[in-house]
This record gives structure tokens, sequence and C-alpha cells, in this order.
């Protein structure tokens, strides 16, 4: 999450490119991730990607569908959606979608989307990821200690757990 990020996102190159410092890095990381990921079957479609979108509400999504057992259904349909379809997950509409594709409970998801409902609990989640040093996803951490960030080629991870 990215808390000065606009409620209604930003163009994704403008992003990366100050995020990253130049196009080439950017483009270089997305193709790491897309090689890792096509190791593991998931296609990246970077290039459907438009806008990088605030994320706060598909975060707060997510806290509540953990509370009803549905917390992997709704992150595995926001990763499609946002890294295969291109689709704006900072967009209530399309995070309603989601919801409604996995189940989720329609009026809990509208409540959810037009109140403040989870926004304190999402943030203080996140003020501790911080608190470990993590700026970024995906992160590994073990009892505590983060062990590495960003795409890892699954070899990586099993030695580090090993």
């Amino acid at each position: 999450m990215n808390p000065w990020m606009p409620k209604e996102g930003m163009d994704r190159r403008e992003y990366r490119l100050a995020k990253f410092g130049s196009t080439e890095r950017w483009q270089q990381l997305d193709a790491q991730l897309a090689a890792v990921g096509a190791g593991e079957g998931i296609e990246f479609h970077f290039d459907r990607i438009t806008r990088t979108p605030n994320t706060l509400d598909a975060h707060r999504m997510i806290w509540l569908a953990q509370q009803h057992s549905l917390q992997d259904a709704v992150v595995e349909a926001l990763f499609q959606a946002y890294f295969v379809k291109g689709v704006d997950i900072g967009n209530q509409k399309n995070l309603m979608a989601v919801a409604q594709a996995v189940g989720l409970d329609r009026t809990l998801t509208e409540n959810l989307l037009s109140t403040d409902l989870g926004v304190k609990e999402v943030l203080a989640k996140e003020a501790k990821f911080k608190e470990l040093g993590i700026e970024g996803v995906p992160s590994f951490v073990v009892q505590g200690a983060v062990l590495f960030s960003g795409a890892a080629e699954p070899q990586m991870i099993a030695e580090a757990l090993g």
C-alpha cells in the first residue's frame, strides 16, 4: 500500500518511473517477476495494466473476507484481476465484481465500501509491516524476521526455509 496514493490511483508508467528511477529498471523487475511466474504457470500481463491503484479498499475487502474464510479466494481473485486481466482494483465496481465472483456477501461488501469499516485495522497491520522494514511485496517473514522481498525462485524459498 502507498498511503500517499491518490484515491483514484495514478498512471502506472508515472508511478513506476518515480518509484524505480528509470523505465529500464521497472521493466527489468517486471520481466523478472514474469519469468518466475511463468515457471509456476502464472501469466503476468503487465502491458494490460494502465493504472496503479490505491489498494486500501482492496485490502479492506481482504480483511472482511478473512472473517468469512474467503481471504485466500479474494486475494487470488484480486491478483488475477490486476496482474492477468489488467483490471483497476482501486475501482469499487471492480471490487464488487471480485467479491461476488468468490461468494463474498454483497451486502457486507457494499457496507464495507461505503463506510470506513476496516480502515483502522488495515492501516495498523500496514504499520506493523513497515516496522519490520517491509516496503514491497511479496515479502517473506519467518518468526518475525524478513527473509527477502520480491519475486523469488521456489528453490531460493526452499533454501531459506530449509
